[in-house]
């Protein structure tokens, strides 16, 4: 069964029966899911960002939400964010253009309401009380929290309307098209610096604007190895930034000097191998699909191996 004929054939009863709870449940949910959230801050690029944890039972509704309920709705895959696809496949997608485009929705996640939300399901075949159920569950406040289990389910169906304008636009041009979750990039082969003001007006009718964070809409030669989340395209393959590199060195070179405590104070040696062989192995996987088997990445893993098998 397709996921639009899924959700359309959902009833409030096989709803609480994917979330292994009763229809009398939910009800009781509705008046007032806020009660299960907590707020603390993680930082991000020097910020900080406001972070929701979900309490149970709430949690738990929204776990087997993911797993049993959107699970069954297959996005396309210029949908970056979702199961089998990454940041790194977001990236990828871009290496072989000559130009790309790219930017940030600004404050995405709170600009979606539970309004969009409950239209946007209803837009994929659920019923009107079964999105209105399912809106009350993963809304807080009025808005779409960041950090809980259906968080990104919902900010990958509610960019369903852009998707649809902008992969319109860049297939009239034959450009590619890809998001993940709020960042978007869309590369060419032509001059695409026309296409900025276009862009700009389909993203404010769409009810969102772009973040002037980090240049705002910006278009770049992928000559001049433009960064697209994290990772950094180049013409034939894609790699860390300078300081990752630079920051996974020094954590070898601190281990190889004066043992795990200098590279990772306070943490166990079981604890300094996991972060640090997390690191490697992205390095070595950015080698990898890029065809680069001798390249930094696959060299600071096998450094790295040394220092595992190391018994000091």
């Amino acid at each position: 069964m397709g996921g639009f004929d899924y959700a359309s054939s959902l009833r409030l009863d096989g709803l609480a029966a994917a979330l292994g709870v009763t229809v009398s449940f939910l009800e009781k949910l509705q008046i007032y899911p806020g009660a299960y959230y907590d707020d603390f801050a993680k930082k991000k690029d020097g910020g900080l960002r406001k972070i929701v944890k979900v309490d149970w039972p709430v949690r738990r509704l929204q776990e087997r939400l993911h797993h049993n309920v959107f699970g069954k709705i297959k996005l396309p895959d210029f949908v970056e964010c979702q199961s089998g696809r990454s940041s790194i496949d977001h990236a990828l997608r871009h290496k072989n253009q000559t130009q790309i485009i790219t930017f940030d929705i600004e404050s995405y996640f709170p600009s979606i309401t539970y309004r969009r939300v409950r239209q946007t399901l209803a837009f994929f075949g659920f019923n009107q009380l079964v999105s209105a159920v399912i809106a009350r569950i993963t809304i807080r406040d009025g808005s779409l929290p960041q950090g809980t289990p259906t968080s990104t389910d919902i900010a990958n169906f509610v960019g369903t309307f852009l998707d649809r304008r902008l992969l319109g636009l860049c297939e009239k041009h034959n450009w590619v098209y890809s998001r993940y979750v709020d960042d978007v990039a869309i590369s060419g082969f032509k001059n695409m610096g026309w296409a900025k003001k276009l862009i700009n007006k389909i993203i404010i009718s769409e009810g969102f604007r772009i973040s002037t964070k980090q240049g705002g809409l910006s278009v770049t030669m992928v000559k001049d190895v433009p960064l697209v989340t994290g990772v950094r395209i180049n013409k034939t393959f894609i790699q860390a930034p300078k300081e990752y590199y630079r920051s996974v060195r020094q954590k070898i070179y601190l281990w190889q000097k004066f043992g795990y405590e200098s590279a990772y104070p306070g943490f166990s040696k079981k604890q300094s191998i996991s972060k640090l062989h997390g690191k490697v192995h992205y390095l070595m996987y950015l080698d990898k699909v890029s065809k680069r088997f001798n390249g930094q990445g696959y060299q600071l893993f096998k450094q790295f191996q040394k220092l595992h098998k190391d018994p000091a």
